[in-house]
């Protein structure tokens, strides 16, 4: 009888509903974790410089989105890295960013100059499965 047909092995997984990502210069997204990527999942970690020089302090932010621009995606969370290193021209200070997402949805974006300072911020409230698809 087709209606009584078993399942078996049916295997469930979590996924990212939309790529996650930071916001740099003009306002573009550049993504770190891509959309439908099972979780937990930690992403590859990308290097970023300062836009301008003598800069002393980058604000990162994170956003849930597949555009380009982060206007018409949804803000997440930002942190500010202070005390990079001073005096020195654009696109020398060098910034790690990493992201970490574990099964609960709650996602973890840390920042670390190459001197060593550090900072990240843990978005905990599992936005990403609360985001609503149909409204972007």
């Amino acid at each position: 009888d087709a209606y009584h047909t078993e399942i078996r092995d049916l295997l469930l997984i979590d996924v990212t509903p939309l790529s996650i990502g930071i916001e740099i210069i003009n306002g573009e997204m550049v993504a770190l974790i891509q959309r439908n990527t099972t979780i937990p999942t930690r992403c590859q970690c990308k290097m970023f410089t300062n836009a301008y020089g003598y800069q002393t302090t980058v604000t990162i932010k994170i956003y849930a989105g597949e555009h380009r621009l982060t206007k018409y995606n949804t803000y997440l969370d930002e942190f500010i890295l202070e005390n990079l290193t001073q005096n020195v021209d654009a696109q020398t200070v060098k910034i790690i960013i990493s992201i970490v997402i574990d099964a609960n949805g709650i996602i973890v974006v840390d920042a670390e100059e190459s001197s060593g300072i550090k900072n990240s911020v843990t978005i905990s409230n599992g936005i990403i499965f609360n985001i609503d698809l149909f409204s972007i």
